[in-house]
């Protein structure tokens, strides 16, 4: 169904089907599904309804198309929902079963992407990550590695970097994906911490509302208390591609590597 560039109607109409029992997804640029069309979004939360919103162009990812595409601040538009799960995917595997896992289990959803292609996660064997008998499950994060010098605690694009960076550092580095927000696992994180002392987390998003201060809230909860450096988006970036982004806002592996240091 084309709704045009109408994306409060599109959502709006989405929550109305899905209450006829279809399962509807509806999908456009992250900046439009968590502005325009948050207040519909608002009141299929408050109706309990099953609408799985997806979005792309999310984050520093979109590149050339500039700050006004560039969502980094749509993770905190959902987060005080009370009936809507927020995920991200680390990769095109994890994002093929987040979309199978969702389109199975009732209620709405919003799942964050970016623009581009992102790396395949792969094990130390070189063997994909989020593949074989993995399954997605919301409120679940994943070890991709294990270390006990430090925790880097990454999403989405940053997860690929995260890997890099710990790779460059000489390993036993723990390496977590967080790619489920709402519900959030703070028991994960909350362990890797103790056991490495300190962690350093890597988001593109803004840094005040995104993975940073979940994982600070974990820990706090979880009564848990090291270092944390947050790493992600402070101000409003300029159009180019994404790798000079990143860099300019301190997302580089070069700057999660610093930061573990």
């Amino acid at each position: 169904v084309e709704c045009g560039i109408a994306e409060q109607h599109m959502v709006s109409c989405a929550g109305g089907v899905s209450l006829r029992g279809i399962v509807p997804f509806c999908s456009t640029f992250g900046a439009f599904m968590s502005s325009r069309a948050k207040d519909q979004a608002r009141v299929n939360d408050i109706n309990e309804c099953n609408v799985k919103m997806v979005s792309s162009h999310c984050g520093l990812a979109v590149g050339e198309d500039g700050p006004t595409h560039q969502a980094i601040d749509d993770i905190s538009s959902f987060g005080g929902f009370f009936h809507t799960n927020v995920f991200e995917p680390a990769d095109a595997n994890q994002c093929d079963r987040i979309i199978r896992r969702v389109a199975e289990d009732y209620g709405n959803v919003y799942v964050r992407m970016g623009r581009g292609k992102l790396p395949i996660i792969t094990r130390e064997d070189g063997s994909a990550f989020f593949a074989g008998d993995y399954k997605f499950e919301a409120g679940k994060a994943d070890v991709i590695r294990e270390g006990t010098r430090a925790t880097i605690v990454a999403s989405g694009p940053m997860v690929a970097k995260a890997l890099e960076a710990a790779e460059n550092l000489g390993g036993d580095i723990e390496v977590i994906a967080v790619s489920s927000f709402i519900p959030f696992d703070n028991k994960t994180v909350a362990e890797s911490a103790k056991k490495t002392g300190r962690v350093v987390t890597a988001h593109d998003h803004n840094k005040r509302t995104g993975l940073g201060s979940f994982v600070l809230r974990a820990l706090a909860e979880e009564g848990v208390q090291v270092p944390v450096k947050t790493l992600g988006v402070y101000e409003y970036q300029l159009s180019g591609k994404p790798d000079a982004l990143y860099a300019n806002a301190g997302l580089s592996v070069e700057h999660i590597e610093e930061a573990v240091k």
